[in-house]
């Protein structure tokens, strides 16, 4: 299943057991701990990006258990915060706005997943979030579940270079 809007694309992985839900080019990664049989993971390809490069995120959710098992995600229920070098919160674009708010993986509410298959999520933060300084910057997702419990990562923590403030070449 695949699904892509507002520059996201979602798609159900099939993956063994011993497998990580991310992919292993996906270096820079934090995996949260299990709850309700699910886990979430969020992922950069590097730690170090240069402005205004794109910096490409996945986000999985993992059906860790030996069971088939209902996502029990609800709408309205994430909260993906970022933080910028000067330890405030990065402000969201317009299509940040609209999309992280009602949620990325609304459309898969209540859908049956596998053992060992993950709901993948991949988008690039910049079109998310202002990130127009260079620093250090964390980011930290938050998923309610159905029952009130959550699902969380972070903070991944990644490094924007200016290379033209800094003469490297």
């Amino acid at each position: 299943m695949l699904l892509m809007a507002c520059g996201i694309t979602v798609t159900f992985c099939e993956l063994s057991a011993d497998e990580p839900a991310v992919s292993k080019d996906n270096i820079n990664r934090v995996v949260g701990r299990e709850v309700e049989g699910f886990r979430l993971a969020i992922s950069t390809t590097n730690n170090v990006f240069q402005l205004g490069q794109p910096i490409h995120l996945s986000i999985s959710i993992q059906n860790v258990t030996t069971n088939r098992s209902v996502l029990p995600i609800t709408e309205r229920n994430l909260s993906f915060e970022a933080i910028g070098p000067e330890g405030r919160s990065v402000p969201e674009t317009e299509l940040g706005a609209k999309i992280l708010h009602p949620t990325i993986f609304r459309s898969f509410s209540g859908e049956l997943v596998l053992p060992g298959r993950s709901l993948v999520s991949d988008t690039d933060l910049t079109t998310l979030f202002f990130m127009t300084n260079a620093g250090e910057y964390s980011f930290t997702m938050l998923h309610k579940l159905a029952n009130g419990k959550s699902l969380s990562a972070g903070p991944l923590k990644i490094r924007i270079i200016d290379v033209q403030s800094s003469g490297a070449k």
